[in-house]
């Protein structure tokens, strides 16, 4: 081990999704990320790749780099930039509810608790919240949806296999979240072309918007 690993620990600024860090300068008026004196400055590639997912997310103008209305309100959420619009996303399309939970439980922890001793019982537990559409993210707010219906109860938690600890977390950020969003300004108010599309649709529209470099993997044989 002595001559395999490094002698410190790569600093986080230089191996972190720089977006936020991005986006907070950018409110700050400060324009030439590149050449600001950061501590520990990333490589210019990391800075490049952040201002690019900015832009993607429509935070920045693609013509000037300019912050747009998208840019200043996603700064006011606590989060990175990518989840910050998928929150922003779900109040153009009226699926708020669904996405507030989905997104304060996945800045929380897992909700399983999953026993080596007990784990065909805690499969079978889990299963009765899963999502007809097949979608992780959706089991995940009939997760949060079942635990705020019993009223926050630790004795429905042990009967599910579920972590009561991270799910009274996600119901604390879920709250500071609700007021940001309920606050944020929106380039539109409502998104007509979704309105007649099922709420599970809607979601992952939403999850798309902000983690759209997600949809795929690149496997071994070349293949996505």
């Amino acid at each position: 081990y002595k001559k395999e690993l490094a002698d410190y620990s790569v600093a986080e600024l230089l191996r972190s999704d720089l977006s936020q860090t991005v986006l907070q300068l950018k409110l700050l008026n400060i324009n030439n990320i590149v050449k600001f004196d950061f501590i520990e400055p990333p490589a210019p590639e990391t800075v490049f790749r952040a201002l690019e997912t900015l832009v993607h997310i429509g935070a920045l103008d693609g013509d000037n780099g300019e912050l747009t209305l998208t840019g200043r309100t996603l700064g006011q959420f606590p989060l990175e930039p990518r989840a910050s619009k998928v929150l922003l996303r779900s109040k153009e399309l009226g699926c708020t509810e669904e996405v507030l939970n989905i997104v304060a439980m996945i800045n929380s922890g897992n909700w399983r608790l999953r026993p080596p001793e007990e784990s065909a019982l805690a499969d079978a537990a889990h299963k009765k919240f899963y999502h007809d559409a097949n979608c992780d993210m959706l089991t995940t707010h009939n997760v949060v949806k079942a635990f705020e219906e019993s009223k926050r109860n630790n004795e429905f938690c042990r009967e599910n296999y579920l972590n009561a600890r991270n799910l009274n977390t996600c119901m604390s950020v879920k709250t500071q979240l609700k007021q940001i969003l309920f606050n944020a300004k929106t380039s539109i108010d409502h998104s007509h072309d979704f309105v007649n599309q099922p709420t599970a649709v809607k979601v992952k529209i939403c999850l798309l918007s902000g983690f759209y470099q997600q949809i795929a993997h690149l496997q071994k044989t070349g293949l996505y």
